[in-house]
């Protein structure tokens, strides 16, 4: 009995030490990465591809979809928050834009593209950025013909940036994820909230615009006070005199005084009121002035001859 007793509890031990130093791992859960594939931008406004803007973008989806390595943010949930954020065209492929609204579909990795036409040349530009290491991590760039040429183009692109993305974007411990979108989340929050606050700053056009609204607002005042002063006091003084008559020449001399007096500070009030309008009617345009860029575009075509397309939007 005591035997028994003895190896059982010897067994136990050993078991208890197995446990002790050689822990049973921890399971840890891996996730995908989620994709969000923006519109791809036609740089140069060259209309009648303009159709290429989903098609790139569907042909990318596609092929990483091949891939069943990736999940992804809707389109139309990135639609509606470029439409929220007012970001359009060229402002779309700017790396923080584009980190931003990945952030807001919930997605940690977020592809930009953009394709140049000139003449019967193509060119097709996509990009690929994680938003937790904050650097690209896959790109491609194709030229071609347009024409029928231009489906193998983007075949080719979407083929390419699937393939790298495959490679650089592994699964993630769910831990990990959740760690660093919330990171990215508040560092956006942060920034957002700077630029807000750096927003309230006057461009020059604006102080100026600032400095003519004050200095309209002080001529307005001025010129109302004088009015008011020289409509009340002096106009009294000489209707008195008019009415009543003057009786010698101090009363004469007096009314003299108090006639010019009158015409005087009517005069100045008066100007006074009108540069006061003026310099109001040119500052508070310029106070409220916001500077948005020109967008020019030069699209060059040949068909039976060269075809220019200049475009110019204030």
């Amino acid at each position: 009995m005591s035997k028994k007793f003895f190896i059982i509890t010897l067994l136990i031990s050993l078991l208890l030490t197995h446990m002790m130093l050689y822990p049973a791992e921890k399971k840890v859960e891996k996730i995908k990465r989620t994709i969000a594939i923006l519109p791809v931008v036609n740089q140069n406004n060259a209309a009648e591809y303009n159709y290429l803007n989903y098609t790139i973008r569907d042909a990318l989806k596609a092929q990483l979809l091949h891939t069943e390595q990736f999940l992804f943010s809707g389109f139309s949930d990135i639609d509606n928050e470029l439409t929220k954020m007012n970001i359009k065209d060229r402002a779309m492929i700017g790396e923080e834009n584009a980190k931003a609204i990945a952030l807001k579909v919930k997605a940690d990795v977020v592809v930009t593209g953009k394709f140049v036409v000139i003449a019967d040349k193509i060119m097709i530009q996509m990009d690929a950025y994680d938003i937790f290491i904050n650097q690209s991590v896959a790109s491609s760039s194709i030229r071609g013909d347009v024409g029928l040429d231009i489906f193998r183009i983007v075949d080719d692109v979407s083929i390419n940036m699937a393939d790298k993305m495959s490679k650089k974007l592994t699964m993630v411990d769910k831990t990990y994820f959740d760690e660093m979108l919330k990171t990215q989340e508040d560092f956006i929050k942060k920034k957002r909230k700077l630029e807000r606050q750096m927003s309230f700053r006057l461009s020059k056009i604006n102080t100026a615009g600032l400095a003519l609204t004050v200095t309209g607002g002080t001529f307005l005042a001025s010129g109302i006070v004088l009015l008011v002063y020289d409509l009340g006091f002096y106009m009294d003084k000489v209707k008195e005199y008019h009415d009543y008559g003057i009786t010698d020449s101090s009363e004469y001399n007096t009314y003299q005084d108090a006639y010019r007096t009158f015409i005087a500070l009517f005069s100045i009030g008066v100007t006074s009121l009108v540069l006061g309008v003026i310099s109001t009617a040119v500052g508070i345009p310029l106070l409220v002035y916001k500077d948005k860029k020109k967008k020019v575009s030069l699209n060059i075509a040949y068909n039976n001859g060269i075809n220019v397309a200049f475009r110019f939007k204030l």
